[in-house]
């Protein structure tokens, strides 16, 4: 007979709606080990959300003003989990369910395990810091005061409590935000790279490089398609976008312009000749904006969110997308021609697919034809599996068994503590 498993969740309302496929895939996995009981709490990010976007899904949520208490530690006390799992650390929530539930003897994991060094790193430009700040500085405030509620009720005292205010008040606008300093047990990193990175800032929690499971649901699925014929030139194009906003690393201003220039140039070049869709990214953007965006220049194309990425892109001839987005390793597995938009002089660093020549970069909006031209008479495709070792570690169907291993070894290893 199976153990019983009670997995807490930590999550934001608007992402709910399609839930992280990486956690997603090792709850499955854990639930051949375990008779697993996942519970959702679902907090307030401060952006616009409804309701009916959370009601058609069929999982164990709760939204966490329902608990009526500000008090991170009673809600432990009440749900009693076995396991706190997170997808980051440094927001003021997430950090007080962290540091209380270390304070219970509950173990803690957090998963860095797609993406790429941004989700550890988070060089966040100082003026959209501040900017954010000004917008939305009274909820960010409201937040905080959870934070220093879990300190105090974990008996840090006076001082100490007084030192981390400190920090967290001025160090938002020298440094980046760095993943995995708050005291995780266990931290399953994507790659050796990331493992390294975080050892070098002398993190003590456990660290286990397992790959992205993501990687395992694309690993099952990618031979079904097949390889469609290259035309001279695209008869459908997908315009991929990501969150580059939301996460705080480029303005509303270049995401609107890139966005809006892109589609245009594409019209002009190409007209009702070629197929144009765009796909946004299935948690963090929101349909109103792009059909505001699309309502402006007068154009109509679909946009589609939920959809699946593989399907989409399989019958595309060319992908465009900006900045970097972790879709783009499924664009590659079926060998489609990448272009990446750069208007605004973004850096190469934070393009792996252009560093690691796997795609186009586009600097003026004029010379898409050029570039498109250029992709057919040149192959970039064929590097692929020289990648997977750096980013992903391996491809083979087993990240999620290889999270499970060291989830469930950190489990025992807690209830051989409790028992002696």
């Amino acid at each position: 007979m199976k153990q019983k498993l009670k997995v807490l969740l930590i999550n934001r309302k608007e992402q709910i709606s399609s839930r992280n496929a990486t956690i997603v895939n090792i709850l499955e996995s854990l639930k051949l080990e375990y008779e697993v009981e996942e519970l959702w709490i679902l907090n307030d990010s401060g952006k616009k959300f409804s309701i009916n976007e959370v009601e058609s899904n069929e999982f164990n949520y709760k939204f966490f003003e329902d608990y009526k208490t500000k008090s991170i530690l009673k809600i432990l006390k009440k749900e009693n989990p076995d396991l706190l799992f997170v997808t980051n650390d440094y927001e003021y929530i997430v950090r007080a369910f962290v540091i209380s539930a270390k304070f219970l003897q509950i173990p803690t994991v957090l998963s860095l395990q797609s993406g790429f060094n941004e989700y550890f790193e988070r060089e966040i430009e100082i003026k959209n810091r501040i900017n954010i700040i000004l917008k939305r500085g009274r909820f960010i405030l409201k937040k905080y005061t959870l934070l220093l509620k879990a300190y105090y009720e974990t008996k840090h005292n006076f001082l100490k409590i007084s030192k981390i205010f400190f920090q967290d008040m001025f160090k938002p606008f020298f440094y980046p935000e760095l993943a995995g300093r708050y005291g995780c047990d266990l931290i399953l990193v994507i790659n050796q790279e990331m493992k390294d990175m975080l050892k070098n800032f002398k993190i003590k929690s456990q660290i286990i490089v397992t790959g992205d499971p993501l990687m395992d649901s694309i690993y099952d699925n990618i031979s079904k398609y097949k390889k469609k014929e290259r035309m001279e030139l695209p008869q459908k194009i997908v315009f991929m976008t990501t969150s580059t906003v939301e996460h705080g690393f480029w303005t509303e201003k270049m995401w609107s312009e890139t966005i809006t220039q892109t589609i245009l140039q594409i019209k002009k070049e190409f007209g009702n000749k070629t197929e144009l869709v765009l796909k946004i990214h299935p948690r963090s953007e929101r349909k109103k904006d792009y059909e505001k965006i699309l309502n402006k220049i007068n154009i109509q194309i679909p946009i589609l969110q939920e959809e699946n990425l593989l399907d989409v892109v399989n019958e595309a001839d060319l992908v465009i997308s900006y900045a970097e987005s972790w879709g783009l390793w499924e664009v590659l597995f079926l060998k489609k021609p990448i272009i990446i938009v750069n208007l605004f002089n973004y850096k190469i660093e934070k393009m792996p697919f252009v560093k690691e020549g796997m795609a186009y970069e586009l600097k003026k909006i004029s010379e898409l034809k050029k570039i498109i031209k250029k992709i057919y008479d040149d192959e970039k495709l064929d590097k692929v599996e020289n990648l997977i070792e750096k980013y992903l570690f391996k491809f083979d169907n087993k990240s999620s068994e290889r999270s499970v291993l060291a989830i469930m070894k950190l489990v025992e290893n807690f209830k051989e503590k409790q028992y002696t």
